[in-house]
């Protein structure tokens, strides 16, 4: 999964967010305001590159050199304090149950991959609506603080 790169238009924010490639690009800043994506080369997180058992090196971004070892790429991730990708409980959760509603599942079956697709989709809703109501409080906090700044 790719992290990906946003900026606020009002505070001038920059966030950056670990989402998958099929998911809605959009995030909301504290201050309320929708945050634009910035179009750049998306940094990957998982498992490193291997050819045949071996390591292949790669270009790290977030340190700007090559990594020719899981040694160096173990003490650039601890340097920088990164750490290695873990799913939301929830999400995990949803994506288990799905898999395991395809594998027990006749083949061909549709009604079984639409159960198994829904689950995961509401999960999606549920993260989108936190992050939609996330916003709006830090709306109107920060409208909140305009009124008493011009009170005082």
């Amino acid at each position: 999964m790719p992290f990906y790169t946003f900026t606020c238009p009002a505070c001038g924010e920059v966030r950056e967010e670990l989402m998958g490639m099929n998911e809605q690009h959009f995030l909301t800043c504290e201050c309320g305001m929708d945050m634009d994506r910035v179009w750049d080369i998306p940094s990957l997180s998982g498992d490193l590159p291997q050819t045949k058992g071996k390591f292949r090196p790669f270009y790290d971004n977030v340190t700007g050199r090559v990594m020719n070892s899981n040694r160096e790429w173990a003490d650039a991730k601890k340097a920088t304090g990164r750490t290695d990708f873990e799913p939301d409980p929830q999400h995990q959760a949803a994506r288990d149950e799905a898999v395991y509603i395809e594998k027990h599942a006749k083949p061909g079956d549709r009604d079984a991959a639409r159960a198994a697709h829904k689950t995961l989709k509401e999960v999606h809703r549920k993260k989108a609506e936190e992050r939609v109501d996330k916003g709006f409080e830090a709306a109107k906090e920060g409208a909140l603080r305009k009124l008493s700044d011009m009170d005082a």
